[in-house]
């Protein structure tokens, strides 16, 4: 599979979000368990993100846009629109038409948790809410695990690498700290996948990162809150 057919099938995984049979990794705390309040700024509904993608560091021509629609406490649902239409159509034939509407271009929604104290995902438990997966809790220390065991058997890992102390990492026209956590799971292209968290700004940055080299990256950046 070529990093552009990898890489759009990692944005419509990132459209339908996850986990399954969790891994309690420690004794007294399950890692995919997340508390913290719900009423935030930044997941209020009407809330807009600007979603921007790129292959290999190159800007990929894709018109989007996200817009929070619902918030059920914490459980926050997004509708987003992709425009493919400067898309390759070989490319673009890829993406299942059960995200597509009926002019052949992205429609529909996703959904993740996001409190005060950090930030979970559905996508391998392919959108169900009730097995979420943690992509990171503020609190934690670098080294903290999240772990847990797909339906299929595969065992996915995510591991804060880094907490940034100074305001060093580009959102739009600003600089802030970054938490970065990286999941690893078997798979025959993808090497891994790195995200970027903000206590304030969720999250803000995906690598997928290939095992030939090559990476592709989403870029999400909150209107409200910049």
């Amino acid at each position: 599979m070529n990093l552009k057919k990898l890489f759009l099938f990692g944005i419509m995984t990132l459209l339908m979000v996850s986990c399954s049979d969790i891994l309690n990794v420690f004794e007294d705390e399950d890692p995919n368990e997340l508390g913290g309040k719900t009423d935030l700024e930044l997941t209020k509904v009407g809330n807009e993100y600007g979603v921007y993608f790129k292959l290999n560091d190159k800007p990929l021509k894709m018109d989007a846009e996200a817009k929070i629609v619902k918030n059920d406490n914490g459980i926050v649902t997004i509708h987003v629109k992709i425009n493919l239409d400067k898309l390759n159509p070989l490319y673009k034939a890829i993406i299942p038409a059960v995200f597509k509407n009926s002019n052949g271009n992205v429609d529909t929604e996703i959904k993740f948790k996001a409190t005060s104290e950090g930030i979970q995902d559905f996508y391998h438990s392919k959108g169900d809410v009730s097995k979420p997966f943690t992509i990171v809790k503020y609190g934690d220390k670098v080294g903290a695990k999240y772990t847990f065991k797909r339906d299929d058997g595969i065992i996915v890992k995510r591991e804060i690498t880094a907490k940034s102390t100074d305001d060093d990492f580009p959102l739009g026209f600003m600089l802030i700290k970054t938490i970065t956590t990286v999941e690893e799971y078997e798979d025959e292209n993808i090497e891994k996948v790195i995200y970027y968290t903000n206590h304030k700004f969720g999250l803000v940055y995906i690598i997928f990162q290939l095992k030939n080299g090559a990476k592709g990256s989403i870029e999400l950046i909150p209107w409200a809150m910049v």
